[in-house]
């Protein structure tokens, strides 16, 4: 999602932290926005981004990760490392914070003993799996994701189980 925001705000001039937008999904190629709920700021909408502005978004947010571990021969960690400091602020604060994040599903989403990227909302209170409602396409990123992860773990011999 950092580096879904980072591409948004170039293309409209403003700074990551005025865009709340995120990524679902498996990481990389599989992942995809929740354009319905892409925000620039309290009234920019969906309807202000183009076709071509989305897929140009889109494929330089799935590249850029391929890029960084062709570059440097390993993934990023500047991103998950912010993650886990908003995940720790969150946890120490009372005002519950959306932050995707991998999370086991036991039924959201139509999916189960998988760990996948959802929002999920944190706070010294509660952290629970928020559920959107997901366009049809989505669903099937979602679900294709969620069945490569298990194809991969089988490959390693590790099953998913309760």
């Amino acid at each position: 999602s950092a580096r879904f925001k980072h591409h948004l705000a170039q293309e409209l001039g403003v700074v990551p932290e005025d865009i709340d937008a995120h990524v679902l999904g498996q990481h990389d190629q599989a992942m995809f926005p929740v354009w319905s709920r892409v925000r620039a700021g309290p009234r920019r909408s969906i309807r202000e981004f183009s076709p071509s502005i989305r897929k140009r978004v889109v494929h330089l947010t799935r590249a850029i990760g391929h890029n960084i571990r062709r570059m440097v021969g390993m993934a990023a960690r500047y991103a998950p490392a912010i993650a886990m400091v908003q995940t720790i602020a969150a946890l120490h604060s009372t005002t519950p914070r959306l932050i995707p994040s991998s999370a086991v599903l036991d039924g959201e989403y139509g999916l189960c003993d998988v760990a996948i990227g959802v929002p999920v909302r944190v706070s010294r209170r509660e952290s629970r799996i928020e559920v959107w409602d997901l366009d049809g396409a989505s669903r099937n990123c979602l679900r294709r994701g969620a069945e490569t992860i298990r194809k991969n773990l089988a490959k390693v011999g590790a099953v998913p189980g309760r």
